[in-house]
């Protein structure tokens, strides 16, 4: 990180310049770090985004039932139609759609 200030601390790396402080969490994951007055997301907003999420959760639960199931047809010798794994895998995608429209402003994480 050339011409930036980086201060090690217990629970990651962080680096800084006049603008924007930078954060490098376990795993590797780097996030900008919020402001001191910046406006905390509502509870409201992290309401309706745990509920689209564990929304996608369960419809990704049935869809991993009806992969194992063609899964194990396919290994049996059985032939799948190619509408039936079409449509799974459009599916999928629908909900990779929505869990990527999910509204995530700032950073929210458990202290």
């Amino acid at each position: 990180m050339v011409g930036k200030k980086v201060n090690v601390h217990g629970n990651g790396v962080r680096s800084s310049n006049e603008e924007t402080e930078w954060e490098v969490r376990p795993g590797g994951m780097l996030v900008q770090k919020m402001s001191d007055d910046a406006p905390a997301p509502t509870n409201a907003k992290i309401q309706t985004a745990t509920r689209a999420i564990n929304n996608i959760i369960l419809q990704l639960d049935h869809l991993a039932q009806q992969v194992s199931a063609i899964d194990k047809s396919i290994s049996n010798g059985d032939t799948v139609p190619e509408i039936q794994i079409s449509t799974l895998i459009e599916m999928l995608m629908r909900q990779a759609i929505k869990l990527k429209s999910i509204s995530t402003e700032g950073d929210v994480s458990a202290h």
